[in-house]
């Protein structure tokens, strides 16, 4: 999961050149090139991926010097949790240099949740937070677009889920919906594969097919009070996929680097064919040959417009 990450990070063209020209003299204490520092590590990386005529570069001191938190090389974590915990210790280590707000440049966008009272008050109440990444539910869902309307369409609030209202002093029922407000440079999505049975306590994983767009205008997923001439266009960068149970498995990536797409499986790389995107990375898989089920995929899609 590392390793597919990093591979689609420096897909990122804009965002890994802006990694690799980074000031990295952060602790006084520690010396210029603090070797137990995650985004030391991340830029030695980038570098070296950029200049070696080595096969592959070795991700171990990555993972040995992620700051005061080495990383196991041999337990897997969910990749959406790694993403956010990357961000944020990058996050911390910029902020005493001329580069404090890289990430929220390139990754941060706003969303706004909005609850309408259906009462006589027809009170409406906003609130907008930040995200780095959106989960999408794919359960009961066949599209990304699906997903992403089913936000806007919102969630009817109404019985013991009723909504106090401040304005009347009473519950109300009401229509609970999300749009975003600010679009980021590079979207996230997480795919919601993983879910949890309350009967049985425990987690399982959904199988089922569920398709993404090479492109996708944004535009109708917006808050209506927001300006909608900015670009809205997104294009599919890269896809981190995952091959497996909720107990293990095996990530790699798929990434455009402006020209082709390449499949990253740790040590092999090798040229992808955008026609093998629905078999590769939509699920609904079973595995004849091997009679294995269970082994399609899960998916963080990153659609960048940079």
């Amino acid at each position: 999961y590392i390793n597919s990450l990093i591979q689609v990070f420096y897909s990122i063209t804009s965002f890994r050149e802006a990694i690799i020209s980074c000031d990295l003299q952060l602790d006084p204490n520690a010396g210029r090139n603090n070797p137990n520092n995650s985004l030391f590590q991340l830029k030695k990386l980038f570098l070296n991926l950029k200049h070696t005529q080595d096969e592959y570069i070795d991700t171990k001191d990555f993972c040995r010097h992620y700051d005061t938190s080495p990383l196991s090389e041999r337990e897997q974590k969910d990749i959406d949790e790694f993403f956010i915990d990357i961000l944020d210790r990058i996050e911390t280590h910029l902020q005493p240099t001329s580069h404090s707000d890289l990430i929220k440049y390139f990754f941060q966008g706003k969303n706004t949740d909005k609850l309408e009272f259906q009462s006589e008050c027809k009170c409406i109440k906003t609130n907008t937070h930040p995200f780095y990444s959106v989960q999408l539910q794919v359960k009961d869902k066949t599209s990304l677009q699906e997903s992403l309307e089913s936000l806007i369409q919102g969630e009817q609030m109404s019985g013991d889920n009723q909504i106090h209202c401040n304005q009347c002093n009473t519950k109300h029922d009401a229509l609970k919906r999300q749009f975003f407000s600010t679009l980021p440079r590079v979207f996230v999505f997480v795919l919601k594969r993983f879910e949890y049975n309350v009967a049985t306590m425990q987690r399982f994983k959904l199988n089922d097919h569920y398709q993404f767009p090479t492109e996708i205008d944004m535009s109708p997923y917006m808050d209506d009070n927001n300006n909608k001439k900015v670009d809205c266009m997104y294009k599919l960068k890269g896809i981190v996929i995952h091959i497996g149970s909720v107990d293990g498995g095996h990530y790699y990536a798929i990434t455009y680097d402006g020209e082709q797409w390449f499949e990253f499986n740790d040590t092999k790389v090798n040229e992808f064919k955008l026609e093998n995107l629905e078999s590769e990375a939509f699920g609904g898989f079973y595995d004849r040959m091997n009679n294995k089920s269970g082994v399609s995929r899960i998916a963080i899609v990153f659609i960048d417009f940079i």
